[in-house]
Parts: structure tokens; sequence; C-alpha cells
């Protein structure tokens, strides 16, 4: 075993070693990893995946052509079969706040020093395990091109899709069940009365779970006596779509088309269907303490050596006997994540209208054409959902506070679940006695149907197919995309980590905006040309003394192609550098009732200057800033950021590139025997593409640019080829 590895195993200790070995599955080269939250880059770590994934598809349809109509139908069905185990891993973290002066607010302090001190302020590990699953689809279609005349077609047509709950072989899925009402008992002894008075206010307004006796929601298992179904997601039975196109020749040369439709969108191959992303209900699983402190930064009593004391943390799996309550038992006072119920697929309205028109006719021709497109997303599903936890509009309610909501009050369940876990301790900040579960320190639900995406574009385009030596096409796009949740599984998120999510409780509408990917401007423009010199072309057309064939053999044949792209840039970001609870912009996440704050912008500030890319990049000379690092500040207290999850009109470095490719074919005896030559170059012009900038505040590199586009694919990179035809 390398010495770093026996090292960092002896200072982990052999006790708590036990339980960690037991997630890992292995000393093979894998250990724990530790983050230090600073520039020191993680130690150890390591991971396994093993998946086998089968999927068989059939398909029948039928054609009937009947008068000016042509009837289709058409049935699909899939079956996808997927084993995916995965985890053997333990991951810590500690970060600033452990040696900031102030827990709430952590500008000072190191992450490299709170490593030292080896306080853990967060954790998770995952045994190896997974599930066995089966995602079944039906789709079925009808559809009727309807010739009216000549001139006017109308496409109708119908397609209903069924994508049933997944299966798991053993039935050991879990999900999120909202409607249980977990009973709410305080602790002997405490009263709001006394809540308020050791927060100093009077009349404030009781939190629902007091007022009901309840709260919302518990971890739900499969094949529970509680829960004997098999599926872990409702079932959409109502999924028709419907469509219709319509292609009208106005004039000889000129064509309208146009059409709308539904697509529904599909949840198969989800990594929290298809995988086991925290084993629950598979395998053993870990959850330290999130933030690391159950009292405000007094205290860390979790360390590398021993993260889970008296082995609080530690669930394990995978739950014989599938007793819903133990297991919920077993979470309660830590984060989790679970599929919503009604994880949804969601659905786009397709809508696309265009005009063209030739030009000309034979090898003279040209295709003019003008076209609008939107495709309106709706019932997204959002990746980690509102939270189960937060106070919808914790903000405007609880906002007033002001740093009251850091005050420590009497915790109301002390004593009924351990106390280091998070809402374990006997006192807790008087903001999370309104979370919406008081047991739970956070519960996030995956795939609700909340988001909203919205894409509009509109193109010209020219083009001249092949003929009279030479082809070419341009294209000019202009769009928009909006979103505030943005793809299944996180992708495409509407801000960086944990600021994608609406602050402090408030709806989507915080987030909503441009999209991160957003390109407005893109112009493409691909052609080929030959060199109209050699036999069967303008010149040179029957060479017939030497010097003729010999022209033609050097200079006739040559072919040049290539492809031309100028985009405008993506979104600037201007965001909190964060660490989760704790971290800097963290005050509603510590209190239970958000996520990190973005960042405030100073007025009077110029919030970026006049610079290239290239003139931003980190280390250029005379470098100039892009983004003003006197225009940001992080947010104070329970204030929330005004800068929005992106800059609608503020956008990074350009795009270019040219690539071009040239090619002769030399006749060799007859004319099926052929040397093809050829030398493609990508980039011909070796040009840099920069990225983004750095969009963090409170970063050194804030407002600079530190890498660049597709850096492996960006460079000048040149081939030459010989082929030879025989």
């Amino acid at each position: 075993m390398p010495f770093w590895k026996f090292s960092l195993l002896t200072f982990l200790g052999c006790v708590p070693w036990i339980l960690m070995l037991t997630l890992i599955g292995t000393t093979r080269d894998r250990v724990p990893s530790i983050a230090t939250g600073d520039t020191i880059n993680t130690l150890g770590g390591g991971s396994t995946n093993n998946i086998f994934e089968s999927n068989y598809t059939g398909a029948v349809s039928l054609q009937k052509l009947w008068g000016k109509h042509t009837i289709k139908v058409g049935y699909e069905h899939r079956r996808y079969y997927a084993n995916t185990n995965s985890g053997g891993s333990l991951d810590m973290s500690t970060q600033r706040s452990v040696t900031s002066q102030y827990f709430d607010t952590p500008t000072t302090g190191s992450g490299f020093a709170s490593f030292l001190l080896g306080n853990a302020i967060w954790g998770q590990g995952t045994q190896f395990a997974g599930p066995a699953s089966l995602q079944t689809y039906h789709g079925a279609f009808v559809q009727d091109d309807f010739k009216i005349s000549s001139k006017l077609t109308l496409n109708l047509g119908v397609r209903y899709d069924l994508e049933p709950p997944r299966t798991e072989r053993f039935d050991r899925q879990i999900f999120w069940d909202k409607e249980y009402h977990w009973p709410v008992t305080p602790s002997a002894g405490w009263s709001w009365d006394a809540v308020q008075q050791a927060a100093g206010v009077t009349n404030a307004a009781k939190p629902d779970w007091l007022v009901n006796g309840y709260e919302l929601g518990r971890v739900a298992v499969l094949g529970s006596q509680e829960y004997p179904g098999r599926h872990a997601q409702a079932t959409y039975s109502k999924h028709f779509a419907p469509r219709v196109g319509v292609a009208w020749q106005l004039f000889p040369k000129t064509v309208l088309r146009a059409g709308y439709g539904i697509n529904w969108l599909t949840t198969t191959g989800g990594s929290f269907l298809n995988g086991a992303p925290w084993n629950v209900g598979y395998g053993d699983f870990a959850r330290f303490l999130q933030g690391g402190t159950p009292d405000q930064g007094l205290t860390f009593p979790l360390t590398f050596s021993n993260p889970m004391p008296n082995g609080v943390g530690y669930v394990p799996g995978p739950f014989t006997g599938r007793n819903v309550t133990a297991l919920n038992n077993s979470l309660v006072g830590n984060w989790f994540i679970a599929n919503d119920w009604s994880q949804y697929p969601g659905y786009e309205h397709a809508i696309q209208f265009g005009l063209q028109r030739e030009v000309g006719s034979g090898n003279k021709s040209w295709v003019f054409e003008g076209n609008f497109s939107a495709n309106l997303g709706r019932d997204l599903p959002f990746w980690l959902g509102m939270g189960e936890h937060i106070l919808p509009d914790a903000y405007h309610k609880l906002g007033p506070y002001g740093a009251t909501l850091n005050t420590p009050v009497p915790n109301p369940i002390y004593g009924q679940i351990p106390a280091t876990l998070g809402t374990g301790p006997a006192k807790l900040p008087f903001g999370r006695m309104y979370s919406r579960e008081p047991f739970w320190f956070e519960s996030w639900t995956m795939g609700e149907p909340l988001g909203t995406s919205n894409y509009y574009a509109g193109y010209a385009q020219a083009e001249h197919r092949f003929g009279g030596g030479y082809s070419f096409l341009a294209n000019y796009t202009f769009s928009k995309m909006l979103q505030d949740v943005g793809g299944i599984d996180n992708q495409f998120s509407q801000g960086p980590s944990q600021q994608a999510f609406p602050q402090a409780g408030l709806g989507l509408g915080d987030v909503y905006g441009i999209a991160t990917t957003d390109i407005t401007h893109r112009f493409i423009f691909n052609y080929s040309y030959e060199i109209p010199v050699g036999k069967g072309r303008k010149f040179l057309a029957s060479p017939q003394t030497l010097g003729e064939k010999f022209t033609n053999y050097v200079v006739g044949g040559w072919r040049l192609a290539g492809t031309t792209t100028l985009r405008s840039g993506q979104p600037v970001l201007v965001y909190t550098p964060s660490g989760g609870v704790g971290g800097l912009g963290s005050q509603w996440y510590n209190i239970g009732h958000g996520r990190t704050t973005r960042p405030v912008m100073i007025t009077g500030q110029t919030l970026g200057f006049a610079s290239s890319g290239h003139d931003a990049l980190e280390g250029a000379a005379n470098q100039k800033l892009y983004m003003n690092p006197a225009a940001f500040r992080l947010p104070e207290g329970f204030e929330i950021g005004d800068v929005g999850s992106t800059f609608p009109n503020w956008r990074g470095p350009g795009y270019s590139q040219w690539d071009l490719s040239v090619l002769k074919d030399f006749p060799l005896a007859s004319e099926r025997r052929y040397l093809q030559i050829r030398c493609e170059a990508q980039n011909l012009f070796n040009h840099m593409n920069a990225a983004n900038p750095d969009g963090a505040v409170t970063q050194r590199t804030f407002g600079m640019i530190t890498s660049q586009v597709n850096r492996a694919d960006g460079v000048r990179r040149i081939m030459l080829a010989a082929k030879l035809y025989f």
C-alpha cells in the first residue's frame, strides 16, 4: 500500500474505520476523500460503477393510400433493463467556517487551517450496490396526410405516449410521501412563549407544524405494509400529443410550411430512477451533519477520524422487514433526497412557420428560406424541487426579523433524536423554528413538474446546391432561450451549483431568465469549390498536347471545401462561491430556508469593462478585467442578492472558427485507379476562443478569463492523408 494511503488510514483511526470500510468495500485503490475547501487539492477518494443495460424495441406500422389521403398507423414498445451498481465511496470535507470569526458570515478563516484541525463539516458515503430495474414504454400514432390539391397538403395526427412507472426486481425503491402526517409533539418543558422570550420577540406567528400538530412527509419504502405497491412514481395515462402541419405552394417556386405539435418528454435513463445515487434501499449509506455544527459554530463534533460519533449518521440496509418507521427514525435530523411521487417528464409545445423561395434554375438556382420556431417546455422536472423544509416566501415572512433569526432558542424536539444531528441540539436558530419539517435538517424531492422553458428562434438561409462547380450555404440564426430549472438530472441548470435555486423561499421567478447556454447570434456557412481547370471542366476540358495533359495532371481537379462558424458569447455569470451550510452567502441556508444567496450589485459602479477575451486572460499584458470587482459584494445579514441568475445582455467572448480542406485525385493508368491527396485544417487560423470569465466574487481570478472553449479540440490541427483507389 502506498505510504500516503497508509498514513491516511492511520490518521482516520481503526474503530470508525470499520464503518468506513463497510462503505468503501476495499482498501485497494480507494480511501475516504477529504476536501479542504481551500487551494489544496482533495486527498484520497475513489468510487466504482458497474452498469449493465439492455434495450429491446419492437415497432409495427401500416400505411393506406385512400384517394387524396395517406393514412399511417403505428405502435412501438420498448423495454429498458438496467443493472446499475455504484458506490464504494466515502467523501468528507471541511471549510473556512470552522476557523472563521463568524460562522454565519465566514469571510475570515482558512479552509486549510480547518483541515489541519481535522474538523469535518460535511460528508456522505454509499456502499457498492444498486437496482435491477425495468422501464417500459408504449407508443401509438395515427396520421393523415391529406393532399387537398396539387398545391396544398394538410398533415393531421395524434400520438399517444405511455411510460409506466419503473419497477425494480426486488421492490427496493423509495419515494417521498408528501401526504403523510408525521406527529410533532414538543419535548416536555418546551413552549412557544419560551422561544419568543429567548429570541426577544412578541406576538410572533406560530409555525404550521405547531398549529397543526404534525409535519408533512416521510420516506416511503415499497413492498412494506404501508406501501405494498411496486411503483415509486405516479402513472400518467393521458399523454396524447396532437399534431398539425401544412405545406402550401403559394407560387410556382414559393412554399409556405407551418406546424404545431405537443411532444412528451421522458424520464427513462434518469439518474434518480435508473440508479441509486444514495443507495437507500440497496445498501448501507452514511450522511454527516450538514455544516458540521449543531450549535451555529460553537462546537464542531465531527472529525475526519470519527465523522460518525457513536455511529450516528450511519444507516444500514437494505432494511430487512421493510420497516418504514425504523428507516425514517434512522434518517431524521439530517439532510435527505428522494424521488417525488409526482416525478414527471414534462412536455413541450413545438411551433414552426417558414417560407422557402427558389430563384433561378438549373446550376444557377438558389434557395432562400426564412423560418421561425418555438419550443415551449412546461411542467419540466426540477432537480431537487423547492425544498420540503423551506417556508415558501420566507424572505418576506421572516426577513423582517433580521439578525434575530440567528438567535439560539429552545429546540422543540431536543432529546427525541441524537444531539449531534442537525436538528438535535438543545438550541436551534430562531429561524429554524419555521421549518416546515422540524425533524429534518433538509429534505428535497426529485422531479416535481415545476419548470418552464421558452425557446424562440428565427433564421434566414441562402443555399446554392452543387452546380457549376461550387456549392454554398449561409445560415444566420437569432434565438433566445429562457428557463428556470434546466434539464432532467440537473443538466444545464440556471446557475452554478447552489445558486440554481430560488433564494430564501422565493418562487422560480427568482431564477427564471436567459439560459446559461443561450447563444443569441449564430452564423454558419459551408462552401465547396472546384477549380475550373482540367478534364471535364471549363478550362482544359479536353487536354490533347503533352503540356495540356501535364497541366491537367498537376493543376486540374483540385477541390476546396470549408466551414466557418461565428457566434456570440454566452451569458456572464456572477455568483457567490459557496461551500453549502456555513459557506459564503449561507445565511438562509444555515437556518433551513434556502440555499446560497447571490451577490449584491453596488450602485454607482460600472459592472464591467470593455475588454476582449484575450485582454482579460489571466497573465495577459495590460490585462483588462471583464468584470469590475468593486461593483459586487456578498449579501449581508439576511438580505438576498439582486444579481440575476444570468445577465441577459452581458455576454462572454464570442466564438469563431474556420475549417478548411483541399483535395485532389491523381489518375493512375486508368480513371478507375487514382491516388487521392487530402489536406484538412481544423481551426485554420489557430484562433484561441476564450471561455467566460470567472464570476465567483471574492476569488482572486474574479473577472479574469482562465480557460478557453474546447481547449483539447480548439488548437489548430492539420492532417495530410493519401488514399489509393483501385
